[in-house]
């Protein structure tokens, strides 16, 4: 069954191929401005900013679909950009159910690597359950080629399908949709940046971890420049590390498919917002980042207590509930809302843990924050109205 699959994926890629102009996206790039002495009143959250950010859940909790029901309604939709290689590898051995997977290939500028990723892996009716998925390789230092480009299709798709109606049109209303992922799972870091920043994501957030490298490479994806990741490895010196970092040239990726013009297109840069739990780590990413301009390519700050689902911060001094393993938060563990604007540089600000309340947005509003992230509440919500089919 399975080779009888494969054996009809060239006329089904060529299909594809055939049928893709109707789903060609207009250009998302655009030239990035210049760097400006001061913050403008864009950088200070004046512009039009979602007041609703849903939190992102991996692996692919926080789904396409998810993201886009949350964009339409005016919020910033978040999609995991966890383990997407292999979230995508294995939509397309389980037949890429809805199509849409498909759809939003049909759309990506180079169909060439398109048609190999479903050739190797897309199986019309789906493998049999009885046999394991076709697996990718592990991430290195030097990834191979077919893992690089599984992660950039894969979050391609993920990003493009939450930004579209099933029809192929951008979605209306206007809400964004931004990438969520884990500092340190960080060797996919940069591949799944650029896959999102090809289909045009608004917002990258990330948290598990301090984030001080990720503005430089938005910088350097977005206008087709080499860009460097080091990565911690346990026993190395300082010596060594350049020996240890995860390396990226949209240029030399292209030219091997002989579509060098893709890495000369600007692409839209993201807004960056660093997941933090206190006023001192927001203070020092401004003083620490690698992006440009006044705040370091810092776009807004993320704050979640300790009460956020996810990966915490520790408490400070590494208390601990007595006879137990439960860490033990403190006072010094609680930010101010209005304590944390005068330290924010004007940048826009959003809380997480338990404001998924009324009061508390009015509370962060009121401070001088513009709003507040929330996972559990719009993932059960979403999930009884789709059970019952309401709007």
């Amino acid at each position: 069954r399975t080779r009888s699959a494969r054996s009809n994926n060239h006329a089904i890629a060529n299909n594809i191929l055939r049928k893709s102009s109707s789903f060609r996206l207009q250009s998302t790039v655009e030239k990035r401005p210049e760097a400006e002495a001061e913050i403008t009143e864009e950088q200070a959250g004046k512009k039009s900013l979602p007041k609703i950010i849903q939190g992102g859940m991996g692996i692919r909790i926080s789904s396409w679909q998810l993201a886009r029901e949350v964009a339409r309604k005016g919020g910033l939709g978040v999609i995991s950009g966890t383990a997407m290689d292999v979230v995508f590898v294995r939509t397309l051995q389980d037949g890429d159910p809805g199509g849409h997977f498909r759809r939003a290939l049909a759309t990506f500028p180079n169909q060439a690597m398109v048609q190999r990723a479903l050739l190797k892996y897309y199986l019309p009716e789906g493998k049999s359950p009885h046999k394991p998925y076709r697996s990718l390789p592990m991430w290195s230092f030097q990834p191979p080629r077919q893992l690089e480009e599984a992660a950039i299709l894969g979050n391609y798709c993920e990003v493009w399908l939450a930004k579209h109606d099933d029809d192929g049109t951008p979605i209306e209303g206007n809400g964004k949709v931004g990438i969520n992922r884990l500092t340190k799972v960080a060797m996919p870091t940069i591949h799944s940046l650029y896959g999102s920043m090809l289909a045009g994501v608004d917002y990258v957030i990330m948290g598990a971890g301090i984030p001080t490298k990720i503005p430089g490479i938005l910088d350097a994806l977005a206008e087709g420049r080499d860009c460097s990741l080091s990565i911690e490895v346990a026993g190395a010196s300082d010596e060594d590390a350049d020996k240890y970092a995860m390396n990226f040239s949209p240029q030399a990726f292209w030219a091997e498919t002989d579509t060098p013009d893709i890495a000369r297109e600007p692409l839209q840069r993201p807004d960056f917002l660093p997941i933090v739990s206190s006023t001192t780590l927001a203070q020092s990413l401004i003083k620490r980042a690698n992006g440009a301009g006044p705040t370091r390519g810092i776009n807004g700050f993320v704050i979640e207590l300790n009460t956020a689902g996810g990966h915490n911060a520790p408490p400070r001094g590494w208390k601990y509930e007595p006879n137990s393993e439960e860490p033990k938060y403190g006072e010094k563990d609680m930010v101010e809302v209005q304590k944390f604007a005068k330290v924010a540089k004007g940048l826009p600000y959003w809380f997480a843990g338990s404001y998924g309340r009324k009061e508390k947005l009015s509370e962060v509003l009121e401070g001088g924050g513009n709003g507040v992230q929330v996972r559990i509440f719009i993932i059960g919500t979403w999930m009884w109205c789709s059970l019952l089919r309401l709007d």
